[in-house]
């Protein structure tokens, strides 16, 4: 009976590493991933009009509007008004240049 419950405890304390690492690396991905959308949603708040912005679709143009409570954008494409999720913007175009 007695190695029985010690096979238990000598198995229990071999996994124990392994858990431990495991939750370490969880506590990290979701830590990352946290800050990754607090970037993101940064981002996407500071848009405004007048920025050149690229879609993800890999459309070219400038904002004409951002409301920020609907979450749409309107953008102009040589005169084209296109309305998009403002999650549809992937990047502002020259924003090294402005930094």
């Amino acid at each position: 009976m007695f190695t029985l419950a010690n096979d238990m405890a000598s198995m229990l304390m071999s996994f124990l590493p392994m858990i431990v690492i495991f939750g370490v690396m969880l506590f990290f991905m979701n830590r990352s991933q946290k800050k990754q959308q607090q970037q993101r949603q940064n981002f996407l708040d500071s848009i405004h009009a007048g920025d050149k912005v690229t879609t993800i679709g890999g459309l070219h143009g400038i904002i004409h509007e951002v409301n920020h409570e609907t979450k749409i954008v309107t953008i102009d494409c040589d005169g084209v008004y296109l309305d998009f999720d403002l999650g549809a913007i992937k990047n502002v175009v020259g924003v090294e240049a402005k930094k």
